[in-house]
């Protein structure tokens, strides 16, 4: 799963993507459910390149069957208008639910009005 926090809605937010391949977001800014030694939660960046200490992506836990990834955005970015996921070679994501944080500090689900149940992706 994927969870994002969405602090307040402004129009200018919309206008550039919000910083986690351009490192904008930080490390700290990044928590899962659990990670592997070498494919920590702040690797959920787009395009990253695997390398000698990384693994190119945050993997969860064999064991985790549950597995969420949630990235907090500082008060700025505000409204999130799409997101992207991506594989690493025989590993990816194939449904998911987003989840926000709404003005009244409550957790929801975001609905998509054309489908139903979880987000289908990266098939």
């Amino acid at each position: 799963m994927i969870f994002v926090v969405i602090p307040r809605i402004t129009s200018k937010a919309c206008q550039r993507p919000l910083g986690t391949e351009s490192r904008e977001i930080k490390a700290w800014q990044f928590e899962a459910s659990s990670e592997i030694k070498v494919a920590s939660a702040d690797q959920a960046r787009l395009n990253l390149e695997k390398s000698k200490k990384s693994s190119g992506a945050w993997i969860a836990k064999d064991d985790d069957n549950n597995a969420w990834l949630q990235v907090s955005f500082p008060r700025w970015f505000t409204l999130i208008t799409a997101v992207a996921t991506q594989g690493k070679e025989n590993q990816w994501v194939t449904k998911y639910k987003l989840q926000y944080w709404t003005r009244n500090l409550k957790v929801k689900y975001y609905k998509d009005p054309l489908q139903s149940g979880p987000f289908k992706v990266n098939s």
